[in-house]
């Protein structure tokens, strides 16, 4: 690809917590650098009726923004999500206190493939970014959550904290 580097890059992590920005990586070579910052915006699921028969879905956003100074960049990147506090893929877990909501988050709105970190039959998913020199480009991701319908929680507040973490 012309005016990109051909140096390789060296893979790093960057991590984000949902609702938060808490980091950014810099990949430098001699002459040329790229730098990028993860955001996300939850998916906030609203109210849950455990007494309906339709799963409660909602949509929330990761977004890789990368800078390149120097030279032109090619930023391959992938973004995986964590199981959250509950520890699991197979079902992630809202809790308020001790009480425990089931749900997921998902690749696309099949609500099939779970966005993991591509363990235990997850997938992550990759952003492709060709970023001029001086310029910036970004990459929004959607996230789709599912909660299984005729769940039967206490009423209460629930939530989860999944970590964003995204390797180029």
């Amino acid at each position: 690809m012309t005016g990109l580097a051909s140096a390789p890059v060296r893979h790093r992590s960057c991590i984000a917590v949902v609702l938060l920005v808490v980091g950014a990586c810099v990949t430098a070579r001699a002459q040329a650098a790229v730098g990028c910052t993860v955001t996300a915006i939850p998916v906030a699921f609203g109210t849950y009726d455990p007494l309906s028969s339709t799963p409660r879905t909602a949509a929330g956003r990761v977004t890789l923004r990368c800078t390149a100074t120097g030279i032109a960049e090619r930023v391959a990147a992938s973004i995986a999500l964590s199981p959250g506090l509950g520890g699991s893929f197979v079902t992630r877990t809202l809790l308020s206190g001790p009480n425990a909501l089931g749900y997921n988050l998902f690749t696309s709105t099949a609500y099939t493939l779970v966005w993991g970190d591509g363990s235990a039959g997850t997938r992550v998913v990759s952003a492709a970014l060709n970023v001029p020199a001086g310029a910036t480009r970004t990459a929004n991701r959607t996230v789709y959550g599912r909660i299984p319908a005729l769940q039967n929680p206490a009423a209460g507040s629930f939530a989860d904290t999944i970590v964003v973490t995204v390797s180029y």
